[in-house]
């Protein structure tokens, strides 16, 4: 049966960014194009802008595969892909590269992988530390929805949260820790939805159509 739905993944890290003066990213292939059957990987550039070494956590909060695929972290080697939290440190001013892959089948499909990176003894991160990772083997590859055709409102959220597409769309709401806790089809491009029942916090909205996605952090209070 093939899929029809509205994507929303829609908090991308493109190009080079900095955070403060530590550390930064390239993300110019965090989302990889391949062939169905084969597998293949994503990359994402960590640079040590500092003096001293610094010992990152990249934690994987999203997982959502075709039902036969499977990924997990490569630094240096691949460990295992039940394993959702990868340390690795990188020495002064130097770079290393993580790379979450992707196992694929003969269907072809698009994979999903959220992550949040931090440095050790760090408590908090920004919203720039989440890094959402993509594997294709569509023949049109990945696109993502244009902001100006979404609307997600309020955000913050406390009792019912609206979301409007210029196309059909499909959407579902991921806690923190991954679990999927909201799903919901839009037969006219709008959607109310009740999370009056949902605990405050961090949540994240994906939302599909076509070939198109977006993913957006949604704050509960």
């Amino acid at each position: 049966m093939k899929k029809i739905f509205c994507v929303a993944i829609l908090v991308f890290i493109t190009g080079v960014k900095s955070f403060g003066q530590d550390y930064s990213l390239d993300s110019t292939r965090i989302h990889a194009q391949g062939n169905p059957g084969e597998m293949f990987h994503s990359a994402l550039l960590v640079t040590n802008n500092t003096a001293n070494p610094l010992t990152f956590h990249i934690n994987r909060i999203l997982k959502d595969l075709p039902p036969n695929w499977t990924s997990c972290f490569c630094y240096p080697i691949c460990i295992a892909p039940w394993s959702d939290t990868l340390t690795f440190s990188i020495p002064p001013f130097g770079t290393d590269s993580i790379k979450p892959n992707f196992g694929t089948d003969s269907v072809p499909g698009i994979g999903y992988i959220t992550t949040v990176l931090y440095i050790q003894d760090l408590e908090s991160f920004s919203p720039e530390d989440t890094i959402y990772f993509t594997g294709s083997t569509l023949s049109t590859g990945i696109s993502e929805i244009e902001e100006r055709n979404i609307r997600i409102y309020p955000n913050p959220v406390s009792k019912e949260l609206f979301i409007a597409c210029k196309t059909l769309f499909s959407a579902e709401l991921f806690s923190a820790n991954g679990e999927k806790v909201l799903s919901f089809i839009s037969p006219d491009g709008l959607v109310k939805e009740d999370v009056s029942q949902l605990s405050s916090g961090i949540y994240f909205l994906k939302i599909i159509t076509g070939n198109k996605a977006v993913v957006k952090k949604i704050i509960k209070q």
